[in-house]
């Protein structure tokens, strides 16, 4: 059974149907204290490629006061929408104008949760101002998130997702959501989802976070290194995920050691990847609105 955090019975039958919806979020005061945060932080945020996103690209100490700060700027909006929710992760992302390499490719999100009990992590975007397709909007393939397999590991930069070999098929797919200032979405962190480049002239600016049900057992699937075979389950908390980011995750994967210096509770066999014909069979399933729970 899904644990269940949205107030709305119409968000989350979207959410659960789509694996994401779209939701009316921030009032005025809100969204304008969000961009005054973002204003007194604007000089000391690098871009990387046309995209800054805080948590990725700060250090831990400045990424944990963004992450705070948004946090406490957003928790009535989170109490009119959200019950029994804990939020573990709260980031600025900004894709400047005019930048070509600004997309973010097709992708599934890290688990963060034990999705076997039920629980599942989702992601909040929520939009500073208007985000009209063409500027930066992100798509979703709906349902997708029924159709694949739990094991989702890190580091990301040595993951292959098992739709790797058709990713590019796949964008075509993708249901392009626009968003006006003050309106989020959500969506679960299994959903197939990527964004497009910025070709505004204005940067992009939404704040996020990471939200799941307040009793969800949090976790993290890591390639053990030196290991090419095994993946571990590591118990992970709120406060790991206030301290690691990809970068450092993939700093202990190159060094040899085990995320975060912990042991794993239990250790998984690497899944393969699909054969041409499984590509395949999924790519038709897609085209036609057939989702089947494939993977």
């Amino acid at each position: 059974m899904e644990s269940r955090i949205l107030r709305k019975d119409e968000y989350e039958e979207r959410f659960l149907r789509d694996g994401y919806t779209k939701m009316e979020f921030l009032n005025t005061e809100e969204r304008n204290a969000l961009l005054q945060l973002y204003d007194n932080l604007k000089n000391d945020l690098p871009f990387h490629n046309g995209i800054h996103i805080s948590v990725e690209m700060c250090g831990s100490s400045q990424g944990n006061r963004i992450r705070q700060s948004i946090s406490e700027i957003i928790t009535t909006a989170l109490d009119r929408c959200f019950i029994d929710y804990k939020v573990f992760l709260g980031s600025f992302i900004i894709k400047k104008g005019a930048e070509e390499r600004s997309e973010i490719g097709i992708h599934q999100d890290w688990i963060f949760v034990d999705e076997q009990k039920g629980y599942h992590s989702a992601t909040l975007w929520m939009a500073l101002d208007d985000v009209p397709v063409k500027r930066g909007g992100i798509g979703f393939i709906p349902g997708s998130h029924k159709d694949f397999n739990p094991i989702r590991f890190t580091p990301m930069q040595v993951y292959q997702s098992p739709f790797e070999p058709i990713k590019e098929d796949l964008v075509p797919l993708l249901r392009m959501e626009a968003l006006k200032a003050g309106e989020a979405i959500l969506w679960d962190h299994r959903v197939l989802h990527g964004s497009v480049p910025n070709s505004c002239d204005e940067n992009r600016l939404v704040a996020s976070i990471a939200i799941t049900h307040e009793a969800a057992p949090m976790q993290m699937m890591y390639q053990l290194p030196n290991d090419n075979e095994r993946i571990g389950i590591f118990p992970i908390d709120v406060q790991f995920m206030n301290a690691y980011n990809s970068h450092r995750i993939y700093e202990d994967y190159t060094k040899g050691e085990m995320l975060g210096g912990i042991r794993p509770r239990k250790l998984l066999r690497k899944p393969g990847m699909l054969t041409p014909e499984e590509l395949q069979e999924l790519l038709n399933a897609y085209q036609n609105k057939e989702l089947r729970g494939l993977l």
